[in-house]
């Protein structure tokens, strides 16, 4: 069987990643995904796992000597915390999910992060195999929809004059929709990251 964890494992020690290298980590991130998507097993079905709640703190990272972006200048209007990210369990092998514009993806995607910087601020919360099971389905579900650039817009102003797309998502919006109901037992899905980092502060007993 190919072990993947050993060869990933050897490409993270290289210095200055090539074209093969990116083919080979776009490879195994996709082999990744095909095993935690048909290795489900429902004997594990009661198994406690957790899961993390990732934020980013466009401030503190800007102040760091990170680069000011476009999204996150408009999102600062209303939130301090600009981006959002759903981490599985090592079951799905610590894949991440959420929308951005920030990336090639232009949209709601899988992602392998590696969330070893400062500014990413982290939230666990313990969901049963079944749990994180349904929140993956539900996250495929919408893989691929588009970002929602113009209900990005209702950001800028404390109006909220502009209307989210009722089939394109932002990156709290998304969080929190794959997460209904398992973890956000809440209505309003349109939050901005600070919106959706203090509910989950509020109820979660591990924050």
């Amino acid at each position: 069987m190919l072990n993947i964890e050993t060869i990933e494992e050897k490409l993270n020690k290289v210095v200055r990643p090539g074209t093969m290298y990116k083919d080979m980590r776009l490879c195994i991130d996709e082999i990744k995904l095909l095993r935690a998507t048909f290795s489900q097993s429902t004997s594990a079905g009661l198994r406690i796992r957790t899961v993390k709640h990732r934020f980013f703190d466009y401030k503190l990272a800007v102040k760091m000597g990170r680069k000011k972006t476009l999204a996150g200048e408009i999102i600062k209007r209303r939130s301090d915390l600009t981006h959002s990210e759903f981490q599985f369990s090592a079951f799905y092998h610590h894949l991440s999910f959420s929308s951005t514009i920030e990336d090639a993806f232009k949209g709601c995607r899988f992602k392998q992060i590696y969330y070893t910087h400062p500014w990413w601020r982290t939230i666990e919360w313990q969901v049963t195999a079944e749990e994180e099971y349904a929140i993956w389905c539900k996250a495929w579900g919408i893989n691929g929809k588009k970002y929602d650039l113009l209900g990005l817009g209702s950001f800028g102003t404390k109006w909220n004059i502009i209307v989210p797309h009722r089939d394109r998502y932002w990156c709290s919006e998304s969080n929190a929709y794959i997460s209904k109901p398992h973890i956000f037992t809440g209505e309003k899905t349109e939050m901005t990251p600070d919106e959706w980092y203090a509910w989950l502060r509020e109820h979660s007993v591990t924050a």
